[in-house]
């Protein structure tokens, strides 16, 4: 096991009576935890690439999004108007 600064710190400051050391070390904990999981994620571009190709998987993911939204809105608009017709036709 490597130990990293923020460990050395952790247990230093665990021992300590101070809260707000306490909570300075849970603070530091919690980004340190966020960046090394932040590192591990698989980002939606490629680095190498430059100007909108960078960009291409993100931008396909987005349009894929739009269009299913839009196709679900026009699902749920159509049986709303069916409905409404349905019971305006029933109560009159």
């Amino acid at each position: 096991y490597k130990w990293t600064s923020v460990d050395r710190f952790k247990k230093a400051v665990s021992h300590s009576p101070h809260p707000r050391l306490q909570m300075l070390a849970k603070t530091r904990t919690f980004f340190s935890e966020v960046k090394a999981e932040l590192q591990k994620a698989s980002w939606p571009w490629d680095p190498q690439e430059r100007g909108v190709k960078k960009y291409r998987e993100l931008i396909d993911s987005t349009t894929v999004v739009i269009v299913a939204m839009l196709l679900l809105s026009g699902f749920v608009s159509l049986w709303d108007l069916v409905m409404m017709s349905l019971v305006g036709t029933l109560t009159k």
